[in-house]
């Protein structure tokens, strides 16, 4: 994968977990650093993603009611339960 260079301040705290995280994996801050930075990247890009999915529906008037969702979820909790108990 190509790289660039990226330069951030961040807080002591923080600075300290990844010096930590970096000790603990044998690995070079920078990499740990990016590697964070990647796997929050991808994770805010999913969330993204997903709201958008959720605006297109609701645009199209692809949407469940309230009422029907509610009683598909207060199945859900009784077969949930029910399996808990048994």
């Amino acid at each position: 994968m190509e790289k660039t260079p990226l330069t951030a301040s961040i807080d002591v705290e923080t600075a300290a977990i990844v010096q930590r995280l970096a000790t603990a994996r044998g690995q070079s801050i920078g990499d740990v650093a990016a590697a964070l930075l990647h796997e929050a990247a991808l994770s805010e890009e999913r969330l993204l993603d997903a709201a958008q999915t959720g605006l297109d529906d609701l645009q199209h008037g692809r949407t469940i009611p309230h009422d029907v969702v509610m009683r598909e979820l207060d199945a859900m909790i009784a077969r949930h339960r029910a399996r808990c108990q048994d």
